[in-house]
C-alpha cells in the first residue's frame, strides 16, 4: 500500500486539485449504506476527463482509498447511466456515479470509477477508462442518429 501511496503522491504533483468542499459517496457495506468522505479530488495531467478521487475509508485500514474516474458526461441523467451500465457489463469494479464536481454550476457529472489498489493497475485503469469514454460517446452518437 505505501507503494501507491508515494506513487500517487508524484501523480498529485503534476494534477490541478479542485477547491472547495466535496459531498461525500456512498457504498453498501453488508447490506448497510456507508459514508466515504472525500478527502481531495484531482484532475489529473493525462487529459481533463480524468480524475483522481482520495476517499477516507470507513474501515481503519487502509486509511485511504484511491478511485481514478473519468468524466463521460458533463450533464447526468438516469437515461445516461443506464447506457453506461449496459455497456460495462464485463467490469466487475467499475461505479457509476453522479456526482457534482463544480456545485456552483448545479452540473451533475456521470463518472465512472474504478478503485486503484495497486501502482500497476494505475496505467491500465486509466487506459481502461479512456476506452469506456469512447466507447460510450460513439454509441450516444449512434443513438442521436436514429
Amino acid at each position: 500500500m505505501e507503494d501507491l501511496i508515494s506513487f500517487i503522491k508524484k501523480k498529485k504533483k503534476k494534477a490541478k486539485k479542485l477547491r472547495g468542499k466535496h459531498s461525500p459517496l456512498s457504498e453498501l457495506v453488508n447490506s448497510a449504506p456507508k459514508i466515504l468522505k472525500i478527502e481531495n479530488i484531482y484532475i489529473m495531467p493525462e487529459s481533463n476527463h480524468h480524475l483522481l478521487f482520495i476517499i477516507k475509508n470507513h474501515v481503519k485500514k487502509p486509511k485511504k482509498r484511491i478511485f481514478l474516474g473519468i468524466s463521460i458526461a458533463s450533464q447526468s441523467s438516469d437515461l445516461l447511466v443506464n447506457i453506461a451500465k449496459k455497456m460495462s457489463k464485463n467490469k466487475e469494479n467499475i461505479r457509476f456515479v453522479q456526482y457534482s464536481l463544480y456545485p456552483d454550476t448545479f452540473r451533475v457529472n456521470l463518472i465512472a470509477m474504478l478503485e486503484v489498489l495497486s501502482s500497476e493497475e494505475y496505467e491500465g485503469s486509466i487506459n481502461f477508462l479512456s476506452e469506456l469514454r469512447k466507447k460510450y460517446r460513439k454509441e450516444l452518437i449512434s443513438i442521436a442518429e436514429k
